[in-house]
């Protein structure tokens, strides 16, 4: 193990005792990253491995496609007591059109409506959502979505990986390999070869406190009526309903 680990919000080091889980299914890469990341911070589940596997999956699924969305994890953090975010810098909503093209599967329309219900519960839940033209957290344990096998390619899958940073670099869950690994990359070049489909999507987690929005309290990264209407858009222009 390294000695330098990477720093919460809080200043404090997360643990990388935790379990790396390899995934178990074809399209459970998020549930399985989002379970190591989870565990390095402490969490233990009451169910078995792949059971939680599972059932982290039910939450985080895509809609119609069987990959996991980033709302949608960010949401399954949350629930687990973690403090979560979500950033994601694109022009278009790469996983709606990615479902449409690849998996022939939900209108426009039926997609954005799905999307957006999951948007209002990050808002209920006080969970930040930013787009555009934004950065990763540099010190915060997070998930990270790249082309399948780490190439920042639009094909042929998105996959998520978990990554760790520390002083020297980044320690990499891939739930594609049996164990995590070293990398010398810092989060930002991780951040910069990343992506699917030209959109990049981060997800941080980190042990809840005492500064993080609370449920019930409106989201200031989302909006709160009346200028949630005009801020809820997508980078397209299009509004979610």
């Amino acid at each position: 193990m390294p000695k330098s680990r990477s720093q919460e919000p809080d200043g404090t080091v997360p643990s990388l005792t935790g379990q790396h889980w390899t995934q178990s299914y074809p399209f459970s890469c998020g549930p399985a990253a989002l379970g190591s990341m989870l565990t390095t911070l402490g969490w233990t589940s009451s169910r078995g491995r792949s059971a939680e596997e599972l059932a982290l999956w039910r939450e985080v699924t895509a809609v119609a496609c069987p990959g996991a969305h980033p709302l949608g994890l960010a949401l399954a953090a949350r629930r687990r007591g973690f403090s979560s975010e979500v950033r994601i810098d694109g022009t278009r909503p790469w996983l709606g059109d990615h479902i449409r093209s690849a998996h022939h599967m939900l209108r426009p329309r039926d997609y954005s409506r799905v999307e957006g219900y999951l948007l209002r519960e990050c808002e209920e839940l006080g969970i930040p959502v930013r787009w555009g033209a934004v950065s990763p957290r540099e010190s915060t344990t997070c998930l990270l979505l790249v082309a399948e096998r780490g190439r920042s390619t639009s094909g042929p899958d998105p996959h998520w990986v978990g990554l760790i940073p520390t002083v020297n670099g980044v320690w990499v869950s891939d739930p594609l390999r049996r164990r995590r690994y070293p990398s010398r990359r810092s989060l930002a070049e991780w951040w910069d070869n990343s992506g699917f489909d030209g959109t990049k999507s981060w997800v941080g987690i980190w042990k809840s406190d005492a500064t993080h929005p609370t449920p019930g309290v409106p989201n200031p990264a989302v909006g709160t009526r009346p200028e949630r209407a005009a801020r809820l858009k997508r980078p397209d222009g299009r509004k979610h309903p």
